[in-house]
């Protein structure tokens, strides 16, 4: 075995979670217009557990479950 150490990671090559600002880009491109978009990251979403999308962008799994929402409703998965 080496002994050899890995080089430290650099910090951008770590991803962080979506921002606010990159989540309303992709709600604005599957639902069509930012209004559209800023209504529904507002609104209680059934598949959120009644839950406002906005209100789980600080939580990095919680994010993701936006995020995944969106991606179903772009497809036209809803279940």
């Amino acid at each position: 075995m080496s002994n050899k150490t890995m080089p430290p990671v650099s910090a951008s090559k770590i991803r962080s979670p979506p921002s606010l600002a990159e989540v309303t880009e992709f709600a604005i491109h599957v639902l069509g217009t930012r209004e559209l978009a800023q209504a529904w990251l507002n609104t209680p979403a059934l598949a959120l557990d009644g839950q406002r999308p906005v209100d789980l962008l600080g939580n990095e799994t919680a994010t993701q479950s936006v995020m995944d929402l969106l991606i179903r409703i772009e497809y036209g998965v809803y279940s």
